[in-house]
């Protein structure tokens, strides 16, 4: 599948936000729209208080007709549990699923994933486990 237009979800400040469209373009990727989700803190440290709860929220009120796939930015922010929940048909990744993804392609393991996806072959399952267990 290839992604020319994008959708992203991000708990950054309006200057990181701009930077990162900045980058997409550069790599040939349109921003689309972008939703923050609000911190506490005009710094980057508000969003460790974040919760996956915002992220789906803003997954919820996303707007995705015209983009080929939705972005949630933030490597400290919990997206796992949001991205679980998402029932739309257009893709849904997060920074940190990429980064795996790339980090076991770098070292050969890509046989880990899903195919076609950045997501590691029974992550559903680990974390519906996990946060079971959390609740007990």
């Amino acid at each position: 599948m290839t992604v020319r237009r994008i959708a992203v979800v991000a708990p950054y400040p309006a200057d990181l936000i701009a930077a990162a469209d900045s980058y997409w373009a550069q790599a040939g990727i349109e921003v689309v729209r972008t939703v923050r989700i609000p911190t506490r803190t005009a710094d980057t440290r508000g969003i460790y208080e974040l919760g996956s709860e915002q992220v789906a929220t803003a997954l919820a009120d996303l707007r995705c007709d015209d983009v080929d796939a939705v972005l949630v930015s933030g490597t400290g922010l919990p997206s796992l549990p949001a991205i679980r929940q998402y029932t739309r048909s257009v893709p849904v990744v997060s920074s940190n699923l990429c980064l795996a993804a790339r980090l076991l392609d770098l070292h050969g393991r890509v046989d880990w994933l899903e195919v076609g996806s950045p997501f590691i072959r029974g992550w559903r399952q680990r974390l519906d486990e996990a946060l079971t267990s959390r609740e007990e």
